[in-house]
């Protein structure tokens, strides 16, 4: 019997994702969920569960560290975003519900970012000084678009009207759209260049394929069976990298050959020498 309730139990803690262990009230716990990345300049939606004895009215206070939390800023309709520092939020009214939502919008640089959320008994029938205390980490990272450009042509005869090219890339083994793109119009035998910007920022670095479809839905009859497809491989890298420079092939070539020269004097001084 004792073995059951100790799994029981057990399971009820693996059940709260974001829960701090050793924090706080023993019987208290704060779970936080949203992003793990946010691109500059950015927001993020975060949503906060406070668990504990029922009859406690709960209060909560907020805290942004990292090296660029002065251009973080915290914001919700049930908290005080401190007036001198924005990275900082307070609750100075128990909530209704042990439940909150509030929303950081990142820096302007990149970087990583540590929420702090500490829940506090402001009053309740149960209300002893619980507490409890959980974080959360974010990566800020720099905005990396891709341009993507293509050229379609129009080799019918009539000219056609809202051609539209759609832009996909392959995220694992699904095709996730980019964008949906529309030329105007396009005279028979002409071309027309299109392009799509790709917000590529929260994706890991490496090698990526991009998919143009010219007429997707298959609306233009000149166009069906035509196919209008192409594929692109491309590759993300982090942003401010920089690739090795070449080798200079001249300058490995001349030591190569002073290497050789050098070797064959030797021999050639050592054999002189013997004879």
């Amino acid at each position: 019997m004792k073995r059951a309730a100790f799994a029981l139990a057990l399971v009820l803690l693996l059940a709260l994702p974001g829960l701090a262990a050793g924090e706080g009230t023993p019987g208290t716990g704060v779970a936080i969920k949203g992003p793990e990345k946010l691109v500059v300049s950015t927001d993020g939606s975060y949503n906060v569960k406070i668990f504990g004895p029922s009859g406690v009215q709960w209060g909560f206070w907020v805290n942004v560290s990292g090296a660029q939390r002065s251009g973080a800023k915290l914001s919700s309709a049930d908290g005080n975003v401190d007036s001198s520092k924005s990275y900082i939020m307070s609750q100075t009214n128990p909530l209704s519900y042990p439940e909150f939502n509030f929303s950081l919008t990142a820096p302007a640089k990149a970087g990583s970012l540590l929420i702090t959320v500490t829940a506090l008994a402001m009053g309740g029938t149960a209300s002893a000084g619980q507490r409890a205390v959980s974080r959360w980490s974010v990566d800020i990272v720099a905005a990396r678009p891709v341009q993507i450009n293509t050229t379609v042509r129009n080799s019918g005869e009539v000219t056609v009207q809202e051609l539209k090219v759609a832009f996909m890339v392959k995220l694992g083994s699904t095709w996730t759209y980019i964008s949906n793109e529309t030329v105007p119009t396009l005279e028979a035998g002409k071309t027309a260049n299109v392009s799509t910007t790709w917000n590529s920022s929260l994706l890991p670095h490496g090698e990526y394929t991009v998919r143009i479809v010219v007429d997707p839905a298959g609306e233009k009859v000149q166009y069906s069976g035509s196919g209008g497809v192409v594929e692109k491989r491309i590759v993300l890298r982090e942003v401010g990298f920089k690739e090795s420079p070449p080798p200079n092939v001249r300058l490995i070539g001349f030591i190569v050959v002073l290497l050789v020269a050098g070797v064959v004097g030797y021999w050639w001084y050592r054999r002189k020498k013997i004879v």
